[in-house]
């Protein structure tokens, strides 16, 4: 996977989470209603902006930085001390699958 693959927003489609993968789908992308879904937006910069259904159900908001080290994508949340990784695929052109390593 390339950086251009990643660069854009994409929201978690849970209905769609495969074999331990979570499933993320263009934004633009029509999905039925749900309680909240997580939102990735990844810049040219190496930067990205989250957000996250929270305890309440109101959005809980996150940045920081990222990285692909081939299909292994880095995020490092602003604040927090370890990184999180996944293997990273693009799929079908408009899904991106995330698994945590």
């Amino acid at each position: 996977m390339d950086k251009t693959g990643l660069l854009g927003e994409w929201v978690h489609a849970h209905e769609r989470d495969v074999g331990g993968a979570k499933v993320f789908v263009d934004a633009d992308e029509p999905l039925p209603p749900s309680r909240g879904r997580q939102r990735l937006r990844f810049l040219s910069d190496g930067t990205f902006e989250e957000g996250m259904p929270g305890a309440d159900d109101r959005s809980v908001q996150a940045s920081g930085t990222y990285r692909l080290n081939g299909t292994r994508l880095v995020l490092q949340r602003d604040g927090q001390t370890q990184p999180v990784e996944y293997e990273a695929a693009r799929v079908g052109g408009k899904s991106l699958h995330l698994t945590k390593v």
